[in-house]
Parts: structure tokens; sequence; C-alpha cells
């Protein structure tokens, strides 16, 4: 069980996906990911022409109080006009370890919110780690992780954190 007093942030590690849905020149996808916790929102790289796309990104979100889930969305770029939906998901932060073990697994895309459809859109490989940090001590992965931008900056990413694509 997950405790919001405990845990500072979440690591969220965007891995790959499979038997997306092709929406692009010969069934592939331009494909990207949106992750969303909270107010903040953090975007992969764009992964061009790609069938099964490989990201193995990961970004480092504070932990906001009323957070109840982390919401992943997966895009196509389109060059003209607005980016295709491929597919989203919803990870419940119930259920991951407050202990920082880890939690990998493939998850189902579904529609989107709004929408109660249930046809299959393809999974999404993620690892999602709570991080449990002293707020006196110093944390050796906040040169190395992407952060989460606040909403309205176009999912920039802090310009003092490299990547580690």
């Amino acid at each position: 069980m997950l405790h919001a007093c405990s845990i500072s942030s979440l690591c969220s590690d965007v891995l790959r996906a499979r038997h997306l849905v092709g929406k692009g020149k010969a069934g592939t996808n331009d494909a990207y990911v949106v992750m969303q916790l909270g107010k903040a929102k953090y975007q992969t790289s764009v992964q061009d022409k790609a069938i099964d796309p490989e990201w193995n990104e990961e970004c480092d979100f504070e932990l906001p109080t009323e957070a109840s889930a982390i919401e992943l969305t997966v895009l196509h770029k389109d060059v003209i006009g607005l980016d295709k939906f491929l597919g989203r998901c919803l990870i419940m932060l119930a259920d991951l370890d407050e202990y920082g073990m880890p939690l990998t697994r493939w998850v189902e895309l579904g529609g989107r919110h709004d929408n109660k459809d249930s046809k299959y859109r393809g999974e999404l490989e993620v690892r999602l780690t709570c991080i449990v940090r002293n707020h006196t001590e110093a944390s050796p992965e906040q040169g190395k992780l992407k952060k989460a931008a606040a909403v309205g900056s176009r999912f920039s990413t802090s310009p003092t954190v490299s990547g580690t694509s």
C-alpha cells in the first residue's frame, strides 16, 4: 500500500510499446508518449516509422498529494494537422511498492477517458519506482533524470537536467 506522506517522487520509465494500431504511412507510427501525474506532464521523444517503438526514457515526477494515478497516452505525431490518438492507460499509485521496488509491467492501452470503447489498441511496457528521500539529502539521480514540467510549458524539461535515452 502506498502512503503519500513517505514518498517524495515517482520515477516513471517508458520502455516500449507493441501491437500499436498503425496510423502513419505503411502502417507505422511516429509514436510518442505523454505521461501525466497531477498537473505535471512529460513527453518522450518521437520514434519515427516504428511498428513496435522503443523509448527507454525516464522521468522523475514530484508526487502531488492529490494524485491517485499516472496517466500515459500514446500518440502518433502527424506532420499536418493534429496528432492522432493511439491509446491510453492509467496506473494506480496504490499498486506501487512504497519501499523503492520497481514495478515493471505491460499495460493494455484503451480508449480516451470520455469514450468507453473496448477496442484493443496495443500495449505499453513501463517501469515505475517510488523514491523516498530525506528532505535534507541530495539525490544522486537528480542530475540524470528528466523532470516533469508544469502544465502549459509544452512538456519541456528542466534545462539543467540531462536525459538518459
